[in-house]
């Protein structure tokens, strides 16, 4: 078992070897290397393929990485996406993406290279590719067989059970002024309609979002239209130049005591 470079991938050339191989890699010319010789010279075999966070990147449908994650996919016996929240933006936001990266296109032209089986497929295309198919009861029944959640596999539960749920802090950050001018400016603006006159609940929904995000920090308001990498680059630029809001206070203070404790903290 051996962790993949360039290097190693061109030097080491016993079948025996099992790489493991991180997503970093899906990005370069590696990544046509592995497809090539799993796909067409037979010499390597894909035996699992995990992605953690998959909420996170897997919804895409454009992204280069997700591309080749899905073409070793297809290959691979084993698919699996580790998530503390699968569909953290809805079910019908992200799951078409996340079930590609889990079993294949379940098109006729994929069918020889999908993981779905014949049921599935049927009742894939009727949930995506029928303009008034979504069933949310119909999706939820298709991924129960596969959508593992402190389950038991193989007569052992997933997480054991020493590990238990943490138990929530209600923090209420001291910080009303803030809060009224948001909240002040949410009720003034003009929310767009559907079709048949009522509130677009889903631009309600977007624009609480946006403030719960302006409650952490003002800066998003200047970096919500950017790439990530323009984003980041601009917050390190301004971060220090910020009034500190009440709630990153709180964070900040709550990750030291718990750095000086020596404990874990989720980001």
């Amino acid at each position: 078992m051996e962790p993949c470079s360039q290097a190693g991938w061109e030097t080491n050339q016993s079948p025996w070897t099992i790489w493991i191989i991180r997503d970093s890699f899906l990005n370069g010319v590696i990544s046509d290397n592995i497809l090539r010789a799993i796909a067409h010279d037979f010499v390597v075999e894909a035996l699992a393929l995990v992605g953690d966070e998959g909420h996170i990147s897997f919804r895409s449908m454009k992204s280069i990485r997700v591309d080749s994650f899905r073409r070793i996919g297809q290959c691979s016996g084993f698919v699996c996406l580790l998530s503390g929240t699968l569909w953290p933006m809805g079910l019908r936001k992200a799951e078409r993406g996340l079930c590609e990266a889990l079993g294949g296109n379940w098109t006729p032209g994929g069918l020889n290279i999908s993981k779905w089986g014949a049921s599935q497929r049927q009742i894939l295309t009727s949930l995506f590719d029928n303009p008034r198919g979504w069933d949310v009861i119909l999706f939820r029944r298709l991924i129960t067989p596969w959508y593992l959640c402190r389950d038991i596999w193989c007569g052992e539960f997933i997480i054991p059970r020493s590990r238990k749920r943490p138990v929530p802090v209600v923090v209420v950050p001291n910080d009303p002024v803030l809060e009224s001018t948001l909240t002040q400016k949410f009720r003034t603006t003009k929310l767009g309609t559907n079709w048949d006159g009522g509130v677009d609940l889903a631009e309600v929904k977007l624009r609480t979002d946006e403030l719960k995000k302006l409650a952490w920090s003002p800066l998003y308001k200047s970096v919500q239209r950017l790439t990530n990498y323009q984003a980041q680059q601009r917050m390190k630029a301004e971060w220090s130049q910020q009034n500190m809001t009440a709630r990153m206070k709180e964070l900040i203070e709550a990750c030291q005591a718990i750095n000086k404790a020596g404990r874990r903290h989720n980001q």
